[in-house]
């Protein structure tokens, strides 16, 4: 469930490139795809960025503050950069690395798609210590939806998140997370309040709960909401092809 953003958080703090630099580095494929916790470290030491952890660290508020990351029970996944980058960061700022909360297992999507992953949101189950502060972090930021979907269930939950932080974005930049006032404005004047409402039928939230990126994704497909049906119809038939493909990947 994603809710309202409850204040203006900074944006997702990037140490590197995707393309460029997370996919092209050596430990890459052990750390992602084979669960490789010390390829993941290796990785995480080379990219890691010294101005991007000064400004993880400006962001906290208190010592009690948690390092948490969007990621599956390690028994389910290959993938162990996110882990591992939560618990390095944890200890590069003295810092608790709390792996009680996991990504629940979530239907097959393309990364790349950001209509896809509107149609899929994360889910996540696990303990959440109350009146804690927060630190999501991530291997990749695409549009910034797995995180939102974590900082909605912590803050459901009792805690609050102070930022987020990825190893890698599209172009090694610094990701905006809370949707702007400028595009809240530029959706509102392209759609009047018939996208909010859709919103809210098809997705579950308002245009106040998304992402930057994902409300960018809405601009100048209006004014009318046909193109944004398609959009999201071609998504959700894509995730149901590459879903039924995996099932029947292990079925074989």
């Amino acid at each position: 469930m994603r809710i309202p953003w409850r204040r203006r958080l900074p944006p997702v703090f990037v140490h590197c490139a995707y393309a460029e630099d997370l996919k092209t580095h050596p430990d890459y494929r052990a750390a992602k795809l084979r669960g490789d916790a010390e390829a993941a470290h290796r990785l995480i030491e080379n990219l890691a960025a010294e101005a991007t952890l000064d400004k993880i660290a400006d962001s906290i508020l208190r010592e009690e503050t948690h390092v948490v990351s969007p990621a599956k029970d390690e028994h389910f996944s290959n993938n162990a950069l996110a882990p591992t980058y939560a618990v390095w960061l944890a200890a590069q700022l003295d810092l608790h690395f709390h792996g009680d909360i996991y990504l629940a297992d979530r239907r097959k999507r393309d990364l790349s798609n950001g209509w896809e992953r509107l149609v899929n949101p994360s889910t996540f189950y696990g303990r959440v210590p109350e009146n804690s502060d927060f630190i999501v972090a991530d291997d990749v930021c695409t549009v910034g939806g797995t995180i939102a979907d974590m900082i909605s269930f912590l803050e459901l939950n009792g805690g609050r998140v102070v930022c987020a932080t990825a190893l890698a974005a599209s172009g090694g930049s610094d990701v905006p997370l809370a949707i702007s006032d400028a595009t809240r404005v530029g959706l509102e004047r392209e759609y009047g309040g018939a996208l909010d409402a859709f919103l809210r039928e098809g997705l579950g939230h308002g245009i106040e709960c998304l992402t930057e990126r994902e409300a960018r994704l809405f601009l100048g497909k209006g004014p009318s909401l046909d193109r944004v049906r398609d959009a999201l119809a071609r998504a959700a038939d894509a995730s149901d092809d590459r879903e039924g493909q995996a099932d029947r990947g292990r079925e074989a």
